[in-house]
């Protein structure tokens, strides 16, 4: 079955859309990028890689690879997200089974979307429950240091 046209980003100006406004979710394999649209006409992914990864042959079967993982777990995918995903090294001899769970692992980013502990403010900004001083604006980095569980205390990253 093929990845359909109609769920990929195409054009430039749709990948950094993603970029400028989405959030970023670093792992082994690769970077993905997330951006809940306004519209919901279906989940939108979009495949890069660098010149730097190898000749033409490794990075179309890494983006090939990685194509078909999202395609089968694509129905998990809310239909406003887009998502582009920006592929490293390690993406060309993973095991099918560190692809699946990365792949995952951002779908389940995307679908709950904000952290437990994150509230947002009248003002749009980001506010951690546990250190009510903190505000942070809703940028990628602020993913860097998610909360870990779902109650306060010492579980939360920013306590």
């Amino acid at each position: 079955m093929a990845f359909p046209k109609a769920r990929r980003l195409l054009r430039p100006p749709d990948f950094r859309q993603v970029y400028d406004l989405g959030f970023k979710v670093v792992c082994r394999t690769f970077v993905a990028f997330c951006w809940k649209a306004a519209e919901a006409d279906g989940p939108k992914t979009g495949f890069t890689t660098s010149r730097t990864l190898g000749k033409a042959v490794k990075r179309n079967r890494m983006r090939r690879r990685l194509r078909e993982t999202v395609r089968r777990q694509l129905a998990r995918l809310g239909p406003e997200w887009r998502i582009v995903w920006n592929l490293r090294r390690p993406a060309l001899d993973a095991p099918q089974e560190v692809l699946d769970s990365e792949v995952e692992r951002v779908f389940e980013r995307c679908n709950g979307y904000l952290w437990p502990c994150w509230r947002r403010t009248s003002a749009g900004f980001l506010r951690c429950c546990h250190r009510p001083a903190v505000f942070i604006r809703p940028v990628p980095s602020i993913w860097r240091r998610p909360c870990a569980g779902t109650v306060p205390g010492p579980a939360c990253g920013w306590v």
